[in-house]
């Protein structure tokens, strides 16, 4: 999340409209940051090794997944046990 931040604030820095500044790369960053493994991820029938940088792949071509991530992340419950 800080790396997100300090990137808004050189966008701000530099005079950047932030109204129409396309933040999903940030949200794809800060999404593969969290995941730390996966299952059942293939490609062409065959399993996709986990590495951050296949997930950073993964999400950039695919936005739902990063919406999917971010809202995990944003429930408590997820995170807590009881």
């Amino acid at each position: 999340k800080r790396k997100q931040r300090n990137a808004i604030v050189g966008l701000r820095e530099k005079g950047t409209k932030l109204d129409s500044y396309d933040f999903f790369p940030l949200d794809v960053d800060f999404a593969a940051g969290l995941v730390t493994d996966w299952g059942n991820i293939t490609k062409d029938g065959e399993p996709v090794k986990f590495s951050k940088s296949a997930c950073k792949k993964l999400l950039t071509n695919s936005p739902v997944n990063v919406d999917r991530v971010l809202d995990f992340i944003g429930e408590r419950a997820n995170f807590t046990k009881g």
